[in-house]
C-alpha cells in the first residue's frame, strides 16, 4: 500500500521477501471468494469449496490459521496491481513444495495433503506480465534450501553474490536481469544437489 502511494509510474521497484511459506487445501468462500480457515467455520453455514493455494507466512501468522493470519500469492498479486511503477521485480526466497529438514517450507498437517499447486500458479497468481517480473526459489513442488553457516536461504545467498558482480556473464560492467537469472539458476542447482536438494528458480 505504501509503494502503490508513492511510486511514479518512471520508478523501478524491487519487493524482497525471505521466509516460509506453505501451500494446501485452502477453503473459499464461495460466495466472496474471501479465503477462511476451517477453525471459523461454524454449523448452519454452507461448506466452502477448496482449491490448492499458495501462502506466505510471517512472524505473526499462526500455524492453526494460516490462511487468515498469512498472506496468500493472491494477495500479494492484489496489492501488486496498484503499483503504478514501470518495472516490478520480485525475489521470492521461499518455499511451497514438500516440507524437508534444511527447507523454507513449513508443514501444514493434513489440509496439505494431495494439494499440488499447477507448475504456472505462483506466476498466474501474482499476475505478471509487462514489466513484472519475478524470481522464484523453486518450482511449485519444491521446498527452498536454508543454508546453515551464512544463515541465509539459498537463493538469497546466490542472488546477493549475483547482483555483486558475479553474474555479469558478458563483463560489461552491468548485470541485467537475463544474466542474474541464468547466474542463480546454475548457482543454486549445483549447490542444492550437493546437499541433496532438487531445487531450480
Amino acid at each position: 500500500e505504501e509503494l502503490a502511494e508513492r511510486a511514479a509510474p518512471s520508478d523501478e521497484v524491487l519487493i524482497y521477501f525471505a521466509g516460509n511459506g506453505a501451500s494446501g487445501l485452502a477453503p473459499i468462500s464461495s460466495a466472496s471468494g474471501a479465503s477462511v480457515d476451517s477453525a471459523s467455520l461454524s454449523g448452519g453455514g454452507v461448506a466452502p469449496i477448496t482449491t490448492t493455494r499458495a501462502v506466505f507466512l510471517a512472524t505473526d501468522s499462526r500455524s492453526e490459521a494460516p490462511w487468515a493470519s498469512g498472506l496468500t500469492l493472491e494477495d500479494l498479486g492484489a496489492a501488486l496491481g496498484g503499483i503504478r511503477a514501470r518495472r516490478v521485480l520480485l525475489v521470492l526466497d521461499v518455499g511451497f513444495g514438500s516440507p524437508e529438514e534444511g527447507g523454507r517450507t513449513f508443514a501444514l498437517g493434513d489440509e496439505a495433503l494431495g494439494a499440488t499447486l499447477e507448475p504456472n500458479a505462483m506466476a498466474k497468481a501474482l499476475g505478471l506480465g509487462q514489466g513484472r517480473a519475478a524470481l522464484f526459489a523453486g518450482r511449485p513442488s519444491q521446498t527452498a534450501l536454508a543454508l546453515p553457516g551464512p544463515q541465509a536461504g539459498l537463493l538469497t545467498y546466490a542472488f546477493d553474490l549475483g547482483v555483486r558482480g558475479s553474474a555479469d556473464l558478458n563483463a560489461d560492467g552491468r548485470v541485467d536481469l537475463n544474466e542474474l537469472s541464468a547466474y542463480v539458476q546454475r548457482e543454486v542447482r549445483g549447490r542444492a544437489g550437493l546437499e541433496g536438494f532438487e531445487q531450480d528458480p
